[in-house]
């Protein structure tokens, strides 16, 4: 689940972050004015992706109500939070995740292509409505057809296994960068087992899982009618303890010319980090 996430969000966050037109703030991670919420609406108790639809939320008031906002993405924010244990979990998860994203597309669709409500309206919205609600189906579309191809003999079977085992590796590749891009900006450090693990799992992700969870999400509607306000029940377990990632200017290298508290590792990590918490919101 790092890998699958973590090569979207990593690189696509800070993009986006250029022209404040983020659409989601994890919920296990935001931190928002409270009295603009509140004047906003607060959490909506209807939706299946409240973190989202109350990010949406607020572009549309902060932009009917000419404020002047920004909704930005902190790579560096520390929260230890909860993730499917299973992969039954996973499916329940993600089977509440492509509702609850039609839920908040539908609900906002006045925002799609006004100018009014910037890059968020425009840009933002037509990505998640083509990227994340229609991709899955594209992509299932795509597989069908390659099959019919081959089954009525209108397949070149070499050029296609060669397309598709570049186009695996491209993916991959992408993935990889992401995750260990995180690995270095955090400081931290993995054994290479560890690194022989993410590469594996990278090819295993754009090779083959992410088709089986277009295929969950794609499914996911039926029984939307009775499923749109069920959240569903998904084991928890406590996350081990882990020590906050060391920032750069709390390294040995970087303590005497960047450090706010030098000398004070803990101090400095406070000042750089704020305190580690441990959240998790489904």
């Amino acid at each position: 689940m790092i890998l699958n996430t973590g090569g979207q969000t990593i690189p696509g966050n800070p993009i986006v972050d250029a022209f404040n037109g983020n659409l989601i703030i994890s919920g296990a991670f935001g931190l928002f004015k409270k009295d603009v919420v509140i004047a906003a609406g607060g959490y909506a108790s209807d939706t299946l992706d409240e973190d989202m639809e109350l990010v949406i939320k607020l572009h549309a008031y902060c932009r009917q109500n000419l404020i002047d906002y920004q909704i930005r993405y902190e790579p560096d924010a520390v929260c230890w939070s909860q993730t499917p244990c299973s992969l039954r979990d996973l499916i329940k998860q993600r089977r509440r995740w492509h509702p609850g994203l039609f839920q908040c597309l539908m609900r906002y669709r006045f925002m799609f292509g006004k100018l009014r409500y910037g890059m968020a309206g425009t840009v933002s919205y037509l990505y998640y409505l083509l990227y994340e609600l229609f991709s899955p189906k594209i992509e299932l579309l795509g597989l069908l057809m390659v099959v019919l191809a081959g089954g009525m003999g209108l397949l070149n079977v070499p050029f296609m296994v060669n397309l598709f085992l570049l186009f695996g590796l491209y993916g991959s590749t992408l993935t990889m960068t992401a995750f260990f891009q995180r690995i270095y900006t955090q400081n931290l450090r993995i054994r290479p087992s560890d690194v022989l693990k993410a590469c594996l799992a990278c090819l295993a992700e754009n090779i083959f899982f992410r088709f089986f969870l277009d295929f969950v999400r794609t499914f996911a509607f039926v029984g939307y009618r009775k499923r749109k306000h069920q959240w569903g029940q998904i084991q928890r377990k406590k996350n081990v303890a882990l020590p906050a990632p060391v920032p750069r200017c709390c390294s040995a290298a970087g303590m005497k010319k960047t450090c706010p508290q030098m000398g004070q590792v803990s101090a400095c990590r406070k000042t750089c980090f704020g305190n580690q918490t441990r959240a998790g919101f489904w």
